[in-house]
């Protein structure tokens, strides 16, 4: 039972700590960092910025994704247990799931599989424009750069092992809109490192970064088990890809070791700085690291850092809030920012069935769950 409230809690922290982040990052996606500045004062954007009529903090687009993709999830996870459905088919569920909302969106939806569309309510914040949406609906993943896999690849790293290798799951899944080898590296660090704090109750939390580092490297000197052609391909980059990841954990490690309090604020920033401008996969992930576990302690203080770059503001935000979510139940973020959040509600009751679709339930559990989903 205390394993069970556990995974629950770390499941709500990673939708909820994600939704925050999107809430906090979306009003300045597109701003740089001088701009930011100039609207919010030296220190950037240290608090929620819209507030829509109703007294809560508006969801961005990014969490979108994160949302669908969970509803995929918790279908591919019924059919496993329900039906001997083994993982290789994941990333059709979440493909499904994906472009009910890319469809929704475009105005060109019918037929779908994924029961947020009932949910009219969240789809008060859309980008029609989003160059995710139009990467789903050509049913094709680009070959460039692009970070539309990062928007949604989070949730597999809550699965259990008895369902499948993080590594895999992320490997095939994040290839639904992404090809490029970095995107992809990327998308597979974040899932791993996030199923590693979830399901690690030993190591510290700069050990398990370190360590997931390491292990990711590991598995591309290993013989591939699926989608060959793909993790040979992605394999070359592997060296440049875990020099520069260890960058944030070098950063924190000095941080952390010397107990820099006085010039945090400029330390921080001055490291962001180097990380790069979180225009890019690897960038985004590589200053989420550093922010989340710089500030493991003080999640509000790892989102603001975060948040204040000249990149994608709101998908670094998000990660961060995602991976510091994972860790905890989200409790040190403050009670009127976690139930502000827009749509709080909704997200809580996808958290709880995503928690309770990932483990051996009871027939009639399971049924009832497998008719909730049912569209």
């Amino acid at each position: 039972m205390e394993e069970r409230i556990r995974l629950l809690n770390r499941t709500m922290g990673c939708l909820l700590g994600g939704a925050s982040g999107s809430a906090l990052g979306h009003p300045i996606k597109t701003l740089s960092k001088q701009e930011i500045k100039n609207r919010y004062g030296m220190h950037g954007l240290i608090y929620f910025s819209v507030v829509n009529e109703q007294g809560h903090f508006p969801l961005g687009d990014d969490i979108m994704y994160t949302l669908f993709a969970t509803n995929g999830l918790i279908n591919a996870l019924n059919d496993y247990y329900s039906n001997n459905k083994p993982s290789k088919y994941l990333s059709g569920y979440i493909r499904k799931a994906l472009h009910d909302y890319a469809s929704y969106i475009n105005g060109s939806h019918n037929k779908h599989s994924s029961i947020l569309i009932n949910k009219k309510e969240l789809f008060n914040t859309i980008d029609k424009n989003d160059k995710t949406i139009s990467i789903i609906l050509n049913k094709e993943a680009t070959t460039e750069r692009d970070m539309s896999a990062l928007k949604y690849i989070a949730p597999l790293g809550l699965v259990n092992k008895e369902y499948g290798d993080p590594f895999y799951l992320a490997l095939n899944v994040a290839s639904i809109t992404n090809l490029h080898p970095l995107d992809i590296l990327s998308a597979q660090l974040l899932v791993m490192f996030i199923h590693n704090v979830v399901y690690d109750r030993e190591r510290s939390f700069w050990r398990i970064g370190k360590d997931t580092v390491r292990e990711l490297a590991k598995r591309y000197k290993e013989a591939p088990k699926t989608n060959k052609a793909l993790f040979n391909k992605v394999k070359e980059y592997v060296p440049g890809f875990i020099e520069y990841m260890k960058k944030p954990l070098i950063y924190v490690q000095y941080a952390l070791t010397k107990n820099i309090k006085g010039e945090e604020f400029d330390e921080a920033t001055r490291i962001i700085d180097e990380l790069g401008k979180g225009n890019t996969s690897e960038e985004v992930i590589a200053i989420a690291l550093y922010c989340s576990i710089r500030y493991q302690n003080d999640p509000g203080k790892a989102m603001k850092a975060s948040v204040n770059v000249d990149g994608d503001s709101e998908l670094v935000s998000m990660i961060t809030g995602q991976i510091l979510g994972s860790t905890r139940s989200f409790i040190d973020i403050p009670d009127m920012v976690r139930t502000n959040i827009e749509n709080d509600d909704i997200i809580e009751e996808l958290a709880k069935d995503l928690a309770l679709a990932n483990r051996v339930i009871s027939e009639e559990e399971r049924q009832e769950l497998i008719d909730k989903y049912k569209c």
